[in-house]
């Protein structure tokens, strides 16, 4: 994690000092080991250095190349170190002491502006031509690392977050109410919106190619289009899935420190944990991993098809791999205020999964008191290796294979309300027109009325159209966990490419910053998300089997328990305890949103009131209840988007921020 920024004059003035050293100080968050600036006549380039891998503890940066004709500041790590040294001729006693940036400039100075689509890890970078006058900008496909910008005819100014943008002038800070209302409804796909006015996110897989003359943006990277996967064999697919996973993960181990990993008791991170220790044993190290666990307050209760204590499924796999030093964390006391302004002023967005937050924080804590630096994780194994294979049944229908479509659908049926089932949810909810839906919902929730939004959301109904919610969700295709779409490869594109997954890189920046420790997910990674979008629905589901290729690829590694059990882990299951132990201060804060004039416009405060007056009296866990959404994930997320705009307005109430 380092800070990275640019100040450039497009009228040709001098870059001044002064706004390059701002920047620099604001963003000396990122990277508090060092800071550096750089001017030459309308250019300067700020830095700020937190060293990631063993090659960056001694680099220097900003970097030139070219002869002196390139300038470039980077953030980030290059997973694919030894390809790019092999096509620069490289060699490896060279490429030891070689940092990535260095790697970086060398990709520049031969490939120029294709030199991005080469890279595989997480990166931003910004590289100013001298020769042709131009200022070039680049983010890795899925954001893993964050660019904001603004620009205006006479001048760019572009940082790791928009608090450089600011401190280098001329830039107030002002509130953009459009991303705001959009966050309330859970509506993310406006990759380039901040949550600033007049600041813009350089969107990922994107280039930003200005001049004196015209300021231009382009994809380099697409998920569409890629090659279909066809494999001689089943068995071909699990080899290859494991290859691509340890290539991936082996990657991601290089750390200028100590590397652990969060571990839940289900598949995709225990893959990835499982397979970081088999190369970690090799140089006779151990993998710390942490889980998470509910807090003794908690009833017990879960949802159905749910579980909420990961313990003896972490423990069953712990006893297969003894190499893994497993940490149970509770996060004891703590609820969705812990740190929550610190992160707000750190990652500058307002935090999706609020309440979540208080034991990823505990975790980051624990870690990081154990001199962990790096954290593996495998968030995105749901739509990679881990993908359900929940289009394989329409991937049937369409290829007119009937019998193994029957074969689907009544596998694992026991009764036939259990295959009426199958049929509804696999082929007529993403293929049947839309009225059988809206019929379906109406049937199940008659309570329901209004915008559909309004069961997910605690936005003000008069703002909510004040802000065009329904145009602009309709002009996204974001129907509010509605009907499923026909394409449902098109459904996980969507999610990595152009969803809510891409606010994560500025939530790990906020806690880079925090804590110091770089999340990393190797199911993340673009070879391995290229592959698993091109294989085939029926590698991940079969026989009924849902989950059936990270299935084949855990067999023998992960417990049959594990591998079998159908529930699903529950996160912040003892929500109920957290929040009632918070309730006065919750009330409370809801006193300070409603008598804000800013707020109460955004905010339906009396719907929360009248929840909030009616607490339960334990976990509310049918899905029939709109109360057990409503209350773990929509009153936290709401109350940290009101001390965000209230931040931003610089009206937060320090005693409130204390707890007080």
């Amino acid at each position: 994690m380092s800070g990275i920024g640019a100040v450039f004059h497009r009228d040709g003035r001098p870059a001044g000092r002064d706004e390059i050293t701002r920047m620099a100080r604001a963003l000396a968050i990122y990277g508090p080991e060092r800071q550096a600036i750089s001017t030459a006549g309308s250019i300067a380039f700020a830095y700020t250095h937190f060293s990631n891998t063993p090659e960056s503890r001694f680099e220097q940066q900003p970097l030139g190349g070219g002869g002196g004709r390139f300038m470039m500041v980077f953030d980030g790590r290059l997973d694919n170190r030894e390809e790019l040294a092999e096509q620069l001729g490289i060699g490896a006693p060279d490429l030891a002491l070689l940092s990535d940036s260095a790697i970086a400039m060398r990709c520049w100075e031969k490939w120029r502006l294709s030199a991005p689509e080469r890279w595989i890890g997480e990166f931003a970078v910004i590289i100013w031509d001298k020769a042709e006058r131009q200022l070039v900008a680049a983010r890795d496909p899925f954001g893993l690392r964050t660019l904001s910008f603004h620009a205006s005819p006479t001048r760019l100014v572009l940082a790791s977050a928009p608090k450089g943008v600011f401190a280098a002038g001329g830039v107030p800070r002002a509130l953009d109410e459009q991303k705001i209302a959009d966050a309330l409804v859970h509506l993310y796909s406006d990759v380039s919106r901040s949550f600033f006015k007049d600041v813009q996110r350089l969107a990922p897989a994107h280039l930003l190619i200005a001049d004196g003359r015209k300021l231009e943006i382009r994809r380099y990277w697409s998920a569409e289009n890629l090659p279909e996967v066809r494999l001689p064999r089943d068995d071909d697919y699990v080899e290859a899935a494991r290859e691509l996973l340890a290539r991936a993960t082996k990657a991601q181990l290089r750390s200028a420190g100590r590397v652990g990993a969060l571990m839940s008791g289900g598949l995709d991170s225990p893959a990835v944990a499982i397979t970081a220790l088999s190369h970690l044993q090799s140089a006779g190290e151990t993998l710390p991993v942490f889980t998470w666990v509910p807090e003794p307050g908690w009833d017990g209760l879960a949802p159905e098809f749910s579980y909420g204590d990961e313990t003896p499924y972490v423990q069953a796999i712990a006893a297969m791999h003894p190499g893994l030093e497993v940490h149970f964390v509770r996060a004891e006391g703590l609820g969705h205020y812990h740190l929550l302004d610190e992160f707000i002023r750190a990652a500058e967005v307002t935090p999706r999964n609020a309440l979540n937050m208080c034991w990823v924080h505990d975790i980051h804590a624990r870690a990081r008191s154990q001199g962990i630096c790096v954290l593996l994780c495998g968030a995105v194994g749901n739509v990679t290796l881990s993908w359900s294979g929940m289009g394989a049944c329409i991937e049937l229908w369409r290829q007119r294979r009937f019998r193994a479509l029957a074969r689907e659908l009544t596998a694992g049926a026991r009764t036939p309300v259990d295959v009426a089932l199958n049929i509804w949810r696999d082929l007529l909810h993403p293929l049947g027109p839309d009225w059988l839906f809206a019929l379906r919902s109406r049937l199940l929730d008659p309570h329901v009325r209004g915008p559909r939004w309004r069961r997910f959301s605690a936005i003000n109904p008069a703002y909510a159209e004040r802000m065009h919610i329904a145009e602009r969700a309709a002009h996204f295709g974001f129907n509010f966990f509605g009907k499923l779409p026909s394409d449902l490869r098109a459904l996980r594109r969507g999610v990595l490419t152009d969803g809510a997954i891409l606010e994560l890189g500025d939530a790990a920046q906020g806690l880079r910053a925090l804590h110091g420790i770089e999340m990393r997910d190797p199911m993340c990674d673009r070879r391995l998300v290229e592959w698993s979008l091109g294989v085939p629905e029926e590698q991940f589901r079969r026989n009924g089997v849902r989950r059936w290729l990270i299935k084949r690829m855990m067999k023998g590694r992960l417990p049959e328990s594990v591998l079998r059990n159908p529930r699903k882990g529950r996160q912040t299951v003892d929500w109920h305890c957290r929040m009632t132990r918070d309730l006065p201060r919750i009330k409370k804060d809801l006193d300070r949103l409603e008598a804000d004039p800013n707020t109460a416009r955004m905010i339906d405060i009396p719907r929360l009131r009248r929840l909030l007056d009616d607490w339960p009296e334990r976990t509310v866990i049918s899905r029939f209840d709109d109360r057990s959404f409503f209350l773990p994930v929509i009153v936290p997320m709401t109350l940290a988007a009101g001390h965000f705009v209230r931040w931003v307005n610089g009206a937060n109430d320090p005693a409130l921020e204390q707890g007080i």
